[in-house]
């Protein structure tokens, strides 16, 4: 029920698609950058006339005093505000895009480390590593507070006669800020069933088929499966247990490792006389505010192995995965196995009776 030498046919498609996935959002994300800096720059540079005009240096050379085609005292305190807060609404839509494009590249680069330990490829999980190391996201983080510090530090002199203002100005300014650290750290991945990932290698089979559900651990902690622990569940579409998918011994999945399960459709619903329909997988769901410890198991630095959290079917806590399984009656004719078999019945089908 463990064998690793499973592999889903369709992976080096799917890694395909995630690394281009990848490359496309790197792409907008590397274009919002460009242009969301250079007009929060450029909008930045504009905001300094809103400073007060002075014409002491007029007033040095001897030369009547200048004006402006418009004159920035005359303007309105609370518009040379609004115009200052958009800037700081700008700066934190532009995180959020940015936030976003993040999140997808974190979502297709995960999915491309899962399929990249069946390939035996490391290409991600370099790439991923010396990204992380270099901590590029915060200091990204720091170069959006830096323009949220211009615009306080201009509103200091703007406001520089109505110190109020500057006060309500500079509280929003630190509340952008706490937004901006705020959606770097609270936008992440969430896995809906946990930190696992569930891979089957295929959605349509003909009973008697085996189908590898393959269970990859998402997080550095050792995910401990027991036998007695009731991790999936195979239903039909009215909610009838068809088959459990349990462990026979003790299997301990570390960082990024996989196992995998090899599902039986002949052993589908043998009391049920489970024929051909849809089956849904059901699931064991890892509440991280509920972690059961296993502390006879540490490891060399002390920690304890996260376990799978039990789950009693009256409580609700499995859950359907996303995919269905179609399972296919099996044909009464054995199906043939080559091309010369195959023209063999075609010929035996249209000689004359």
């Amino acid at each position: 029920m463990g064998e690793k030498e499973v592999k889903n046919p369709n992976s080096p498609k799917e890694w395909d698609t995630a690394r281009a996935i990848l490359s496309k959002t790197d792409d907008r994300l590397f274009d919002l950058r460009k242009y969301g800096f250079t007009f929060i720059a450029a909008l930045l540079t504009a905001e300094s006339l809103l400073l007060p005009y002075t014409d002491t240096l007029n007033t040095i050379v001897g030369e009547p005093p200048t004006r402006l085609f418009w004159d920035p005292v005359n303007l309105p305190d609370a518009l040379k505000f609004a115009v200052l807060f958009a800037n700081l609404l700008l700066i934190i839509a532009v995180v959020v895009i940015d936030r976003n494009f993040i999140i997808i590249q974190k979502a297709a680069a995960s999915r491309a480390r899962v399929l990249e330990r069946t390939l035996n490829l490391e290409l991600t999980e370099v790439i991923t590593h010396r990204y992380r190391s270099a901590k590029v996201e915060w200091w990204v983080t720091g170069l959006y507070s830096f323009f949220v510090s211009i615009v306080l530090t201009l509103g200091f002199f703007v406001f520089s006669e109505n110190l109020p203002l500057f006060l309500v100005l500079l509280i929003c300014g630190i509340i952008t800020i706490f937004v901006i650290v705020g959606i770097r750290t609270s936008m992440n991945i969430e896995y809906k069933y946990g930190p696992i990932d569930f891979t089957l290698d295929r959605l349509h089979c003909t009973k008697g088929d085996k189908v590898a559900i393959t269970v990859t651990n998402l997080e550095k902690e050792d995910i401990i499966i027991e036998p007695t622990d009731c991790l999936m569940s195979v239903k039909d579409e009215n909610g009838k247990e068809l088959k459990k998918l349990n462990v026979k011994e003790k299997v301990t999945i570390g960082d990024r490792g996989s196992y995998t399960f090899l599902l039986n459709t002949d052993e589908l619903g043998n009391e049920t006389k489970f024929e051909e329909g849809i089956c849904r997988v059901y699931r064991c769901k890892v509440d991280k505010r509920a972690k059961k410890y296993d502390a006879t198991q540490p490891d060399k630095k002390g920690k304890k192995y996260r376990r799978i959290i039990d789950c009693n079917e009256k409580e609700g806590k499995l859950e359907p995965l996303n995919r269905k399984l179609r399972v296919y009656k099996k044909s009464k004719e054995p199906s043939p196995s080559s091309a010369a078999e195959l023209l063999k019945v075609l010929l035996d089908r249209l000689k004359p009776k």
